[in-house]
């Protein structure tokens, strides 16, 4: 079974509207104009440049590289990030996961690329921590809570999920906020609506409700 919980990048309240904006007026505020960008190959990371590179630009940003890489076991970003630092960016914008997203602060710091930094589609802040005090901004997405929150309900489901899974599952935790209420909130809504069939009674169950569980 599938639940696809809402449209995170493109739906109405998808990033595209609300991250999007939120780099444009970040940008502002420190002073940067130019921006080059860095995600991975994949069908998903070119829907997100398809749609954030165009809205960016209407932002009024200047776009001046769209670099790529393979996502499957890329750790040398040096060609890349050549190329982008000819072009004197004032920030990077990069995507894919933690584990890319360490190499590329840290490979970007040592070629001089930039000190500011915009991430998508994924990372966390953990990329950043070993080098908070060489950067100038960083950003990142909390499509839910962080997984390295204090608050007990968070330390609690985390506690659960690690021991359920026999690992410390790290930053990739997060998905696991992106679906996990979403399934008791079906669940009440189909007791609700008293059918599992008659899927227009489910949904008006469901329009509305409030949930107050790991997330709320």
């Amino acid at each position: 079974y599938l639940f696809q919980t809402y449209n995170w990048e493109f739906g109405d309240r998808g990033r595209i509207r609300t991250y999007a904006p939120f780099i444009a007026k970040t940008a502002k505020e420190y002073g940067i104009k130019r921006v080059a960008i860095l995600d991975s190959t994949d069908d998903y990371s070119s829907q997100v440049l398809e749609a954030y590179v165009p809205r960016l630009k209407e932002l009024g940003l200047e776009i001046v590289a769209v670099e790529r890489y393979d996502r499957a076991g890329t750790v040398d970003f040096y060609p890349q990030l050549s190329k982008i630092k000819a072009l004197k960016p004032d920030a990077l914008i990069w995507g894919y996961s933690d584990e890319a997203g360490k190499l590329i602060i840290r490979q970007a710091l040592e070629t001089g690329v930039t000190k500011k930094f915009f991430s998508w589609q994924g990372p966390s802040e953990i990329p950043a921590l070993p080098y908070k005090d060489q950067l100038e901004l960083y950003t990142w997405v909390i499509g839910t809570r962080s997984p390295q929150s204090d608050d007990p309900k968070i330390k609690d489901w985390t506690r659960r999920m690690n021991e359920m899974a026999g690992q410390e599952l790290g930053p990739s935790l997060i998905w696991g906020l992106t679906i996990y209420d979403q399934v008791f909130m079906l669940k009440k809504a189909v007791e609700k609506a008293g059918t599992i069939t008659d899927l227009e009674k489910i949904k008006r169950a469901l329009q509305g409700m409030t949930y107050d569980g790991v997330m709320k």
